[in-house]
This record gives C-alpha cells, sequence and structure tokens, in this order.
C-alpha cells in the first residue's frame, strides 16, 4: 500500500513538473513568434500593389514603385507590378533617391555617391 501511494505522488509529481514545464516553455515559444513576426514584418512575402510613392521622381515617366519602393520602372508599368513585400535595410536607401530616365533609355536610381555609401553601409548591417 505503501508503494503504490509512492509511486501515486511520484507519478503525480512528474506530470506536475511537465505541466509547468510545457508552460513555460509554451511561453517562451509564444515569445519567440511574437519576436520573429515582429522583426519579419516588414519581410511579410504576401505580394501588394505597388507603393509608388517612395523615392523622388524627376518626370520623364519614371517612378518609385514596389512594395518596399526599391524599383524605379515605366509609370505606365506601374498600376501592374506586383512584388513579394519582402525589406530589406538598403531599401531605406531609395527613399530619398532620384528615379529617372537614365541615359540607356530605361528608367534607374541616380548613382550618386550617397546612395551607394548608403546601400553598402545597410549591407553590411545586415
Amino acid at each position: 500500500m505503501l508503494n503504490e501511494k509512492v509511486i501515486f505522488l511520484f507519478l503525480l509529481l512528474v506530470l506536475v513538473f511537465a505541466g509547468i514545464a510545457g508552460a513555460v516553455l509554451n511561453g517562451v515559444e509564444m515569445r519567440n513568434d511574437a519576436m520573429k513576426k515582429s522583426i519579419d514584418a516588414p519581410r511579410k512575402e504576401t505580394p501588394e500593389a505597388p507603393v509608388v510613392n517612395e523615392g523622388v521622381s524627376q518626370g520623364g515617366g519614371c517612378v518609385p514603385a514596389g512594395c518596399s519602393g526599391q524599383l524605379c520602372i515605366e509609370e505606365e508599368l506601374a498600376g501592374e507590378i506586383v512584388t513579394t513585400c519582402e525589406y530589406r535595410p538598403e531599401y531605406a536607401c531609395y527613399r530619398t533617391a532620384v528615379c529617372e530616365r537614365q541615359k540607356s533609355g530605361t528608367c534607374g536610381w541616380r548613382e550618386t555617391e550617397e546612395l551607394r555609401i548608403c546601400t553598402v553601409e545597410a549591407k553590411e548591417r545586415r
């Protein structure tokens, strides 16, 4: 009889500790998930309509586009372009960059020293 009580109490204790450990691990996992979601929020991979208000357009039929404003494209294509909504630190550099027609005739970002430095430093931070 004594052995049965000891075994029962031991098993009960194991179950209680397992429950506590499960609750703690679940809380840690939930916190990790919340942190990942907050970090990955700018990187979500769902297609979205283009953002054409980022960057600066110098006309010539070229406009900034893409979910993160990272593209410089023909104005008439802006409504048709769909990109994934991932975010990279270097995309912030294009917020003040100039989107314009290049000598080649295609749209592109004005290659300034400021833009080059910004993108290099942003890529190094990744």
